[in-house]
């Protein structure tokens, strides 16, 4: 399944964590269980302290699935998806 890295970045004034119901929303909207509805596996993700940014490796059938996810995050920040391989694809494939 092709794969994909999820970026979200929002300010300390508009961070989720200022609302408890709007984080226990994203909390859940960023379970494999809610993914799964959208038709994505997630691979990885964390939220780089410090910097009101969170970075996921999904995968789905394709961009249109990623990007409907990603639609409740730009509620309160900026969303960037694109497509990416894996080193092991890369090291096949080569960087083109």
């Amino acid at each position: 399944m092709p794969l994909y890295v999820f970026e979200h970045q929002h300010t300390a004034e508009t961070c989720p964590t200022n609302n408890e119901e709007l984080m226990k929303q994203l909390a859940q909207h960023t379970t494999n269980e809610t993914a799964a509805t959208y038709g994505i596996r997630i691979d990885g993700e964390a939220v780089v302290t410090g910097e009101h940014r969170l970075i996921m490796i999904l995968e789905a059938d394709n961009l249109d699935r990623v990007n409907s996810y990603a639609q409740p995050f730009s509620m309160v920040g900026s969303v960037s998806v694109k497509p990416a391989l894996t080193c092991e694809q890369v090291v096949v494939l080569g960087c083109g």
